[in-house]
């Protein structure tokens, strides 16, 4: 995972609000197009996206992918990606 990566939650405001990791961004999924050159506007920052469960990150991905972010990570859920991360913290 690198570093300096921007981490974007692509669940609800509602999901988001629940849990989430730190520093993450709320961008829902169904606003991520209309938003994320805003947030976002070097298309070559790393960016992991993340949901429940990895099927709206997924899709996330694909849509970055798609506007010409090169660096993207689907994260998958956030469950998992937050085991991930702290492995990672773990073994630095």
């Amino acid at each position: 995972m690198p570093a300096n990566a921007i981490l974007i939650d692509v669940r609800s405001s509602l999901e988001f609000n629940t849990g989430r990791l730190q520093g993450a961004i709320s961008i829902p999924l169904d606003q991520i197009s209309m938003t994320i050159a805003n947030l976002v506007p070097d298309k070559a920052s790393p960016i992991i996206v993340y949901c429940q469960s990895g099927m709206r990150s997924a899709s996330a991905k694909n849509t970055l992918l798609r506007l010409g972010y090169s660096n993207v990570i689907n994260g998958g859920g956030l469950f998992v990606l937050s085991q991930r991360l702290a492995i990672a913290i773990n073994n630095n």
